[in-house]
């Protein structure tokens, strides 16, 4: 699988240190538990 983010989310995520790709998985999943729309609002 292959994913692409915007130069800005990964630096922030890797600004947070060692394991950065955990909390980017655990803040995906708090954004589709929170609005499992999230994705048709985008357009």
């Amino acid at each position: 699988m292959s994913v692409r983010y915007s130069p800005e989310v990964l630096s922030y995520f890797r600004s947070t240190g060692a394991g950065w790709q955990t909390r980017m998985d655990a803040a995906l999943k708090i954004l589709v538990k929170k609005d499992p729309d999230w994705l048709k609002k985008l357009g």
